[in-house]
């Protein structure tokens, strides 16, 4: 069976890529998997190693970046981050879809790595109507000052423009949430007919389910008749 690529998901802050991530995973529950990062960061309290993130020492995370092994890695506050492609491969080895939320350097980090030509990603790009649809959106969240509201925008025109050169195999503008996620579930069914039959598979346990609860319902009521 041919292993299932994943999606790479890139477009600015607070247009919505994790709602709409949600709303198909939640669909189409059991048909995707997640890869577990790797951090120098030390485990908090209830964190498993391999489950959490794979905790590893900086050292040993320097020759995995220096030996190619990431498909995107980070430097926060001290501590390294990064998803390796063994734990995307993980996930396609188990038949499920892996989306890697990315931003825009992180794609293009992606493009002139290994991962491009090892894992093959789709890519899709969320982006807003226009800038000031965007900033409606992330001052309605409530959870930025006026100058993070400017830098995030600013931004945002920064990764747009950036985007307009890339291979990148879709544009979905969220717009109303209902029209970007019908536009997203066509692409992802697309790109990966089994989320159809998955779909199909659930439709037809539903209905059998209710022919099962009409048929107690039938035969309980001539036991009373």
């Amino acid at each position: 069976m041919e292993e299932l690529r994943p999606l790479v998901m890139c477009g600015p802050s607070g247009i919505g890529k994790t709602t709409l991530k949600n709303m198909l995973v939640e669909k189409y529950k059991g048909s995707f998997g997640f890869s577990v990062s790797h951090t120098t960061r030390k485990p908090r309290v209830g964190e498993v190693d391999g489950e959490d993130y794979h905790f590893v020492s900086k050292e040993k995370i320097l020759k995995m970046i220096e030996d190619g092994q990431f498909v995107e890695y980070a430097h926060v506050h001290k501590n390294i981050y990064g998803t390796s492609i063994e734990a995307v491969r993980s996930v396609m080895k188990q038949n499920k879809i892996c989306i890697l939320d990315i931003d825009i350097q992180g794609v293009k980090t992606i493009l002139n790595g290994p991962a491009h030509n090892e894992l093959k990603p789709y890519y899709l790009f969320v982006q807003p109507r226009n800038f000031a649809d965007l900033e409606a959106r992330l001052r309605k969240r409530q959870t930025d000052t006026e100058e993070q509201i400017n830098i995030r925008v600013q931004t945002a025109k920064t990764e747009i423009s950036a985007s307009k050169d890339m291979p990148f195999d879709k544009f979905l503008t969220n717009d109303k949430l209902e029209d970007a996620y019908e536009e997203y579930e066509t692409f992802m069914l697309k790109r990966y007919p089994m989320l159809g039959g998955c779909n199909k598979n659930k439709n037809i346990s539903q209905i059998r389910t209710l022919g099962l609860s009409i048929a107690f319902l039938y035969f309980g009521f001539k036991a009373f008749s």
